[in-house]
């Protein structure tokens, strides 16, 4: 049985991020980056210590995992979209990266109601969102989701 290559999905994911677009038509993320590791987005000022174009999206996936019930035909992948803006401490800037953060969870989603999103035919299923700590310089989001692909014969 096979499945669609990581790398392939991680650049979906980048080009998909990558294509959301201002009013201007500029695009929203400034820079759009893959880390690796499990805890890679815990540790991300520290392995990115480059990043600086901001508002910026980080793309991880931390697990695979091949289900024992679906008999190694069905590939789970967690992973995790941190969504980076620089704030400097003031309200008018958390409030726009609270907007772009919306934004951004609404892009992840289908445009037909009740469905989901696909990346190369595979599911992507949003599972959670919260606020990352990142003291008063950053307004950091994590969005939580699982790719649910049934390998192909």
């Amino acid at each position: 049985m096979n499945f669609i290559s990581t790398e392939v999905l991680r650049d979906a994911l980048k080009k998909h991020l990558e294509a959301l677009k201002e009013e201007d038509g500029t695009s929203a993320m400034k820079e759009v980056r893959q880390l690796y590791g499990e805890n890679a987005g815990s540790e991300l000022f520290i392995h990115l210590p480059d990043l600086c174009n901001f508002p910026a999206a980080a793309i991880n996936f931390i697990r695979t995992r091949l289900p024992s019930i679906y008999a190694g035909a069905v590939r789970e992948i967690d992973g995790e979209i941190l969504v980076i803006c620089r704030t400097n401490g003031v309200p008018f800037l958390h409030t726009k990266a609270e907007e772009l953060f919306e934004r951004v969870l609404s892009f992840l989603h289908s445009p037909i109601p009740g469905k989901v999103m696909f990346l190369e035919g595979i599911p992507l299923i949003l599972t959670n969102n919260d606020t990352v700590s990142a003291g008063m310089d950053y307004a950091v989001t994590r969005i939580e989701f699982t790719l649910k692909e049934l390998a192909g014969m």
